[in-house]
Parts: C-alpha cells; sequence; structure tokens
C-alpha cells in the first residue's frame, strides 16, 4: 500500500531499489467526461514483483510505501494472469473514453436515489444537475438530478 497520492513517489523509489513495479492507470475525467491525465486506477496500491530470493524488508522503509498488504501474517501474492488482466482492462481504460457527458434529448436512466431505476429524457443540462422529463401518473413530471446519479439508458 503506498501513502496517500504519493503512488507514484514510492513506485519511483521501489524502482530505485531494483523491484519491477507496476501502477495500473486510468484517465481522470472532469464532470463532462474530458480525459485530463492519469490518476491510479486502484488509489493507494501499486503492484511489486519479488523474487523469491528477495527480502520484502527494505519494501516497508521505502518512502511513499505505506505498508505491505497481508492477510493476517501471510504477504499478498498475486497471480501472474491477475496482474495481465488488470493491464489488459487498464489499456481498454485509456484507449477507449467513456461516452459524451448526457445532453439534451438523451434518453437517461436514473440509477441513485429514491427514483432509481426510472427512465426519462433528459431536458435541461448544466454543470452539476440536469433535468429529466420522467413519465409518472399520467403526464410528464420534471425531475432535477444530480449528474452522478443519471446514466445513458
Amino acid at each position: 500500500m503506498a501513502k496517500a497520492r504519493q503512488e507514484h513517489r514510492a513506485v519511483t523509489n521501489l524502482q530505485d531499489q531494483g523491484f519491477n513495479v507496476y501502477l495500473p492507470t486510468t484517465p481522470r475525467r472532469d464532470q463532462f467526461g474530458e480525459a485530463h491525465g492519469l490518476v491510479p486506477l486502484f488509489p493507494g496500491y501499486c503492484f511489486c514483483a519479488v523474487h523469491t530470493e528477495q527480502s520484502i524488508s527494505p519494501i516497508r522503509s521505502t518512502p511513499g510505501v505505506l505498508s505491505v498488504v497481508r492477510f493476517g501474517q501471510a504477504v499478498t501474492y498475486i497471480d501472474a494472469m491477475v496482474i495481465d488482466r488488470i493491464k489488459k482492462a487498464e489499456a481498454y481504460l485509456i484507449e477507449n473514453p467513456i461516452d459524451r457527458p448526457v445532453q439534451a434529448g438523451d434518453k437517461v436512466r436514473i440509477v441513485d436515489g429514491p427514483l432509481a431505476g426510472l427512465e426519462g429524457l433528459a431536458s435541461n443540462t448544466g454543470q452539476k444537475r440536469i433535468e429529466v422529463l420522467i413519465e409518472m401518473l399520467g403526464q410528464q413530471q420534471r425531475m432535477r438530478c444530480e449528474r452522478d446519479q443519471i446514466v445513458k439508458a
């Protein structure tokens, strides 16, 4: 585990000590879905390959490292196939940007809150809220939702 927001520092210092380190990243996106740089896919974690003859003691005292993940007293090891799958997922996230943000006229579904599961049409979109037209009780109702409460249907 890396210290909060010190994943890159931990990776650099571990690599300087000869460890093979992997920090999966994903594009940082603003509220409109635009990518702005990369952030860790698993904040606070990086993966460090350790050979059987290598001691993990230096890892614990490396600047930027908080601790080694353990289950009880046993150090946690991750199969190479799992790391391979994470690398594939990371490549997919970087190469395939998410859909454009919700715009007026898009069919949307509410995914959070008391109206979760209802579908409607986005009518007015703002930076923080989106107005959704929902048919309820036989007529159109306007509901204001936070952007993170809805997805394109």
